[in-house]
């Protein structure tokens, strides 16, 4: 379920501006509960494993619109090579403040013979205004049961139907990015992290370049650790 709050100040603050954290730091605002919404696949069926969320908020047509991305579960019948995951993501849009949402549209899904085969699951959507283009990346799982990192596209202002997989897919390995942050002189971490999960877009910056944060796992140290890394085209990677 996704539950949405919203900050509120204090009666007496009612005059004062909008809402910042300092409000809330100093005790003079507080969050108020909004909604609470479950995402069955179909209806009166599952929902528990429909999560992994994750928010995009922009104005479209002049109106405060949010986008919300999750992962789905038992859309269809699991492939007998996928012994675990079998996943896909879909996108719905709220237009009241998380009050109420969308029926889903699905953005990216498991494809016989990938990367993405058995899964597509937490990660993150971007849109890039600069080019007018939705960008989508998150962890792909094949039947080999190896976590992956793998991009989506899609043109236009609105995520509103399948995006485009990469065609260089998997974009990253599972260590690929830890193996280069971890060997610097001073990294917090080790060789032995890996996994690079749970990615998310942060911002494209003046020169084309996405940075993106991601999780990691050390399975010897029982260690995570969160890592960043840039990208022009995420497939390069800095």
């Amino acid at each position: 379920a996704v539950s949405v709050w919203a900050p509120a100040l204090l009666a007496c603050c009612a005059l004062c501006a909008a809402v910042d954290l300092a409000d809330l730091w100093q005790g003079t605002a507080h969050f108020e509960f909004v909604s609470k919404a479950r995402f069955p696949t179909t209806p009166g069926g599952e929902y528990a494993a429909n999560v992994g969320f994750q928010f995009v908020t922009r104005v479209v047509g002049g109106v405060d619109t949010w986008f919300l991305f999750h992962r789905e579960y038992d859309f269809a019948p699991q492939p007998a090579y996928c012994q675990y995951d079998f996943a896909r993501i879909v996108v719905r849009n709220s237009t009241d403040q998380g009050r109420t949402w969308s029926d889903k549209i699905v953005i990216a899904a498991p494809i016989p013979n990938t990367a993405q085969e058995c899964a597509i699951v937490d990660g993150a959507g971007y849109y890039d205004q600069e080019n007018n283009t939705w960008q989508y990346i998150g962890q792909c799982l094949a039947r080999d049961h190896t976590w992956r990192l793998c991009h989506y596209s899609r043109s236009g202002a609105l995520p509103d139907g399948m995006f485009t997989p990469n065609p260089h897919n998997p974009v990253v390995n599972g260590g690929q990015l830890w193996s280069q942050i971890c060997s610097q002189p001073g990294a917090h971490c080790q060789v032995g992290m890996v996994d690079e999960g749970t990615p998310e877009i942060v911002l494209k910056d003046s020169s084309g370049f996405y940075y993106v944060t991601f999780h990691g796992w050390d399975a010897g140290l029982d260690r995570s650790a969160r890592g960043i890394a840039r990208t022009p085209d995420f497939v390069t990677w800095y």
